[in-house]
């Protein structure tokens, strides 16, 4: 149970009311930096992003149904052998950067994004036709990738 101010020990009061006001101190001195501001995004992060927009509304448009967000998890099915992640961890961040991408993202990794197309293009139907816009990933052989 709290003890009120005023029914403190005097000594124990005195600590306090110093703390309390080399908080404010400190508070005051960090409002006097400039704010941090978002590191400028460069072109190949913002045509990452966009490709993967361009992807994930094709996607939805074509087959109707949404792409995989964190929410629900869609367990990947396609090729594992050129990459060194479980499915499950591609499966989340496949949906992490599709996620980010809806959430107005404005930059995404160029590696992320080439995951997220090569998941696409694994998990594609294939009487929908892919965005021009965007190359298509060569699907490699077990041979291609030794």
């Amino acid at each position: 149970m709290a003890v009120p101010f005023c029914k403190m020990r005097p000594e124990l009061r005195g600590l306090l009311a110093g703390a309390k006001s080399e908080f404010a101190a400190l508070n005051m001195a960090v409002r006097a930096y400039a704010p941090v501001r978002p590191r400028p995004q460069s072109d190949k992060t913002r045509e990452a992003a966009r490709h993967v927009r361009l992807l994930d509304q094709a996607y939805t448009a074509g087959t109707g149904i949404a792409a995989p967000t964190c929410g629900d998890l869609w367990p990947y099915q396609g090729p594992m052998y050129q990459w060194r992640d479980s499915r499950e961890i591609i499966a989340r961040r496949v949906a992490g950067a599709i996620d980010r991408a809806r959430r107005g993202s404005v930059g995404m990794h160029p590696h992320t994004a080439m995951i997220v197309s090569e998941f696409f293009s694994a998990i594609w139907p294939e009487g929908l036709a892919w965005p021009i816009s965007t190359p298509r990933p060569i699907p490699q052989t077990k041979k291609e990738a030794s």
